[in-house]
């Protein structure tokens, strides 16, 4: 996860720590204003970067999900006796 955010944060340019600066990005054409737009490049590099992330951290829930089932179902079968504890029979 903390690679994720680190990701993030270099794609909109955050500084790594304190005595750093701001990282530069390159400047892409505007299409709609037909000139070298900064702005609209980083808000693109910001959304592919964002989209990589949410499918990463989407990857990573459902894997967890998947393990948690797992292990009720082991636990189910380590404990016989079952939720409610015993019952007379």
């Amino acid at each position: 996860m903390n690679a994720e955010g680190d990701k993030i944060q270099y794609a909109i340019g955050v500084p790594d720590g304190p005595g750093d600066q701001p990282k530069h990005h390159h400047k892409h054409h505007c299409k709609k204003h037909r000139h070298r737009c900064k702005r609209h490049g980083k808000i693109g590099k910001v959304l592919k970067v964002n989209k990589s992330v949410r499918k990463t951290i989407e990857s990573v829930a459902s894997k967890e999900r998947i393990l948690l089932e797992k292990l009720k179902t082991i636990m189910d079968y380590l404990d016989p006796i079952g939720p409610t504890g015993a019952t007379r029979a």
